[in-house]
C-alpha cells in the first residue's frame, strides 16, 4: 500500500465511513510509524477538528497537505462520509489533493513543507483508526467508529465518490456501474 518511489508519486485515494465521538485527533488512515521517523500518508483530524490529508516525503520534516476549511465538529454522533485523493504530481508540478465529505469536495487549503519530491515505500505498516502521530511512542485510537475503508491505486472523481456516497459498494464502483449508482 505505498504509492511512492522517493522519485515518482502514484495517484491513489482513500474513502471510509466514520462516526466520530470526537473530532478531535481522530485518526482514519495512515501509513506511518513514527518511532521509526517513517511517514507515508496520513488521512485524519487534529486538535482543530479539521479534517487533514499529508503526502510525506522522508520523514517528519517534508510533506504536502490538504486540510478542511470547516471543522468536523459539527458532525460528531453521526456517520459520514470522508474521501481523499491525490494525484501523482510532485510539488514542482503543483500536486493535486482534494477532501470530500459526504460526496461533495470540501473547501480546504494547501500546505506544505520543504522540496518534496514523493513519498518513500517504506516499512511503516498500515493502520486504520490508530496513529503515533503526535504522541510518539504512545498510540491515539479513534474516538468512535470506522468502516468500509478502502484504499484506491487512482485518483477517485467527484462521480465516482458520489456514486459511493449515495450506496454504491466500494468495490462495484468503476465506468459501467456509476450509471446505476449515480443520483
Amino acid at each position: 500500500l505505498s504509492f511512492g518511489d522517493t522519485s515518482n508519486d502514484s495517484v491513489f485515494s482513500i474513502s471510509a465511513w466514520i462516526k466520530m465521538d470526537d473530532a478531535t485527533w481522530f485518526p482514519i488512515v495512515e501509513k506511518a510509524n513514527s518511532a521509526a521517523s517513517l511517514y507515508e500518508y496520513t488521512f485524519r483530524t487534529i486538535s482543530d477538528d479539521k479534517l487533514y490529508f499529508s503526502t510525506w516525503d522522508s520523514g517528519v520534516s517534508v510533506f504536502e497537505t490538504v486540510a478542511s476549511d470547516a471543522t468536523l465538529t459539527g458532525y460528531e454522533e453521526e456517520w459520514i462520509h470522508v474521501v481523499a485523493t491525490c494525484d501523482a504530481a510532485g510539488e514542482s508540478e503543483d500536486k493535486t489533493m482534494k477532501l470530500y465529505v459526504n460526496g461533495a469536495e470540501a473547501d480546504s487549503t494547501r500546505t506544505d513543507n520543504g522540496a518534496y519530491t514523493a513519498m518513500h515505500n517504506t516499512a511503516a505498516d498500515v493502520f486504520v483508526g490508530r496513529t503515533t502521530i503526535p504522541a510518539g511512542s504512545s498510540y491515539n485510537y479513534a474516538d468512535g467508529a470506522i468502516d468500509e475503508v478502502s484504499i484506491w491505486g487512482t485518483e477517485l472523481t467527484s462521480t465516482e465518490i458520489k456514486a459511493i456516497y449515495h450506496g454504491a459498494i466500494a468495490e462495484d464502483v468503476g465506468p459501467t456501474d456509476l450509471a446505476k449508482h449515480s443520483k
